[in-house]
């Protein structure tokens, strides 16, 4: 809403912005499942290497994060400025984003690989946004603050040292960010096959 009481049509209503957030997960499948049941040739090494090496890369950050946001590790509701939440506040949509695309990547079909990029756009746009009113309503002028100072999406470049590696909280990252490697086993099995 604007200060005059009317709905900013830029931006989709806080309702449909919770939904989205609440199937975030699913809403990312049919980008995937179109590239997994797309018939055509097997994809090359190429894309194979390329596509694996995004997949890591999104898997990484997305580990990365956790280490540094601990709220599926230990319960912590503190707001994460270290680690790649120093660099973007995003880190781990934008590891799920790389990783989709990876895996898209690998069948071959480099048209359906910016499908899915856009895709997961449209998905983590409205995502995003209700999580920045939560953060808001949450952690007051400290998110604020954070927001002003750090992207939403493009990582900040000399931000300081990197830190890379929390290590009380790599073993338990690991596990928690283990599923993420089930998205790679259907293409993998596809490429079998």
């Amino acid at each position: 809403m604007t200060e005059g009481g009317t709905r900013d049509a830029s931006r989709p209503p806080a309702g449909i912005r919770e939904l989205v957030y609440r199937y975030r997960g699913p809403l990312l499948a049919p980008p995937l499942l179109a590239a997994l049941l797309l018939g055509g040739e097997a994809a090359g090494a190429g894309a194979w290497v390329a596509g694996t090496g995004l997949f890591l890369a999104g898997a990484g950050l997305r580990v990365w994060a956790q280490e540094h946001v601990r709220y599926r590790l230990d319960g912590a509701h503190s707001l994460a400025t270290t680690g790649p939440y120093r660099r973007l506040r995003n880190p781990v949509y934008l590891g799920t984003i790389l990783l989709c695309v990876g895996a898209v990547v690998t069948t071959g079909r480099l048209w359906l690989a910016a499908v899915t990029a856009l895709w997961c756009a449209a998905v983590y746009g409205p995502v995003v946004r209700f999580e920045e009113g939560h953060l808001e309503g949450k952690f007051g002028d400290d998110y604020r603050r954070y927001r002003r100072r750090v992207p939403r999406w493009r990582p900040r470049l000399g931000a300081g040292p990197l830190e890379l590696v929390n290590g009380d909280y790599l073993a338990p990252a690991l596990r928690a960010e283990a599923g993420t490697l089930l998205v790679l086993i259907p293409f993998v099995l596809r490429a079998l096959l």
